[in-house]
């Protein structure tokens, strides 16, 4: 404990040793970043640590990610943080943290003298309700950086509410929003946030459930935006012919300081390559998608039955759960995280985005489809199972087609 670090990463502590250890932490004056990271130490043990890093002016960066500390465990590092001046850079990522600690953020967030830069609320359980809290704490403060709240549960009334926020926010540099949940609306108001926003030159917007239809709003927020550098767009609900609108305002904006609009595996058209390496030679702008659509559309046209069957999204999804060992059933259980025995859509989307099955969002949605037959928005095993039984039926027409075309020669 002499260095200026002191990772103790998935080390099983739990409460008890968090006790132990913060006997020593109360009188060291060398240690700058601590990383507890996945410990466990639940909010008894975060009252242990914050207890006597109250007085502490040496620790600067604090990782305390999944350790389980609930409410609690966010109340005593929001009481901690009212009192320190030191901290700049906190990562409470993947805390099951719910959505009545957002009042205590906000607190935290506007007091006067917040010397707070970074702060990671990702992988926690906040709510359109944090959301307004958030959104008047980005009003508010003009010191935070980095704000990650990625991988929530926003819905489209707390995405407008964050993106609101963002419009009048005048410190950010980078912000994270993925995995939640904005729609037509919220993207909108993104785009109108990027279009007066001064500050932010990151913006994570990838898996947000964006529609088409606020490409235009988007769009014309890039057109006015002159401080944005890297935009990730990447894996939202984006069609190819819609696409091109993006780079014609970025291509409007002759101020624009974009350097990555990164749009996953969404596929353009011919025309929207040709305005890239445009942009390309004379900006330097580089765009990450999916391909050219027409080159996809003759490659299908040309495929034979079997290698549709094998792009086909059930089929990559069954691949993956034999590859991981899994039978239907824990696929039900393991994207299950409210243990209710069904998946909603979104959590089917969330435990999708945590694999690392190559699916497009195109497929992604026309796989949901298929699951959920009575539309409800909830994937129960029985749905799983009619799925699988129509995969199945759906492989033996394949290869019965193959043979017949192998019969006649094909």
């Amino acid at each position: 404990m002499q260095d200026d670090s002191l990772s103790l990463k998935y080390q099983g502590l739990g409460p008890d040793a968090m006790k132990a250890l913060a006997a020593p932490l109360e009188i060291n004056t060398t240690i700058e970043f601590l990383d507890l990271e996945g410990n466990w130490i639940m909010g008894e043990g975060a009252c242990y640590l914050c207890r006597v890093l109250k007085e502490n002016v040496f620790v600067s960066h604090l990782n305390l990610s999944d350790n389980r500390l609930g409410y609690n465990g966010a109340a005593a590092v929001c009481q901690l943080l009212m009192v320190n001046k030191t901290i700049e850079k906190l990562n409470l990522s993947g805390n099951n943290i719910g959505d009545q600690a957002g009042e205590l953020f906000h607190s935290v967030l506007t007091k006067s003298n917040s010397t707070l830069r970074s702060l990671n609320l990702s992988h926690n359980r906040l709510e359109d309700g944090a959301a307004l809290w958030l959104k008047n704490a980005m009003i508010e403060n003009e010191t935070l950086e980095h704000l990650d709240i990625s991988w929530n549960h926003f819905q489209n009334k707390g995405c407008v509410l964050i993106a609101q926020g963002l419009k009048e926010n005048v410190g950010l540099k980078e912000l994270a929003v993925a995995m939640n949940g904005f729609g037509a609306e919220g993207g909108k108001t993104l785009g109108d946030a990027l279009k007066v926003n001064r500050t932010l030159q990151k913006l994570d917007a990838s898996y947000c459930r964006l529609p088409t239809e606020c490409i235009g709003s988007i769009a014309h927020g890039l057109m006015h935006n002159d401080h944005l550098k890297i935009i990730d767009l990447s894996y939202n609900c984006f069609r190819a012919e819609e696409t091109l609108e993006l780079l014609k305002g970025i291509e409007k904006n002759e101020a624009s300081q974009l350097s990555l609009l990164h749009l996953g595996n969404t596929q353009v058209e011919a025309k929207f390559k040709d305005l890239q390496d445009k942009l390309r030679k004379e900006r330097r702008l580089e765009v990450i998608h999916g391909g050219i659509l027409d080159d996809y559309r003759m490659e299908i046209t040309e495929m034979d039955p079997m290698e549709i069957f094998r792009r086909d999204p059930f089929t990559k999804l069954k691949e993956w759960v034999a590859k991981a060992g899994y039978r239907l059933i824990d696929l039900l259980r393991h994207f299950d995280k409210d243990q209710s025995m069904t998946i909603s859509t979104e959590e089917f989307r969330r435990g999708i985005a945590s694999t690392a099955i190559s699916i497009t969002e195109e497929q992604l949605q026309i796989l949901i489809d298929r699951l959920d037959n009575d539309g409800d928005g909830e994937i129960d095993f029985s749905e799983l199972v009619e799925g699988d039984r129509q995969h199945r039926k759906a492989k033996r027409d394949v290869l019965a087609e193959m043979e017949r075309r192998a019969s006649q020669g094909k």
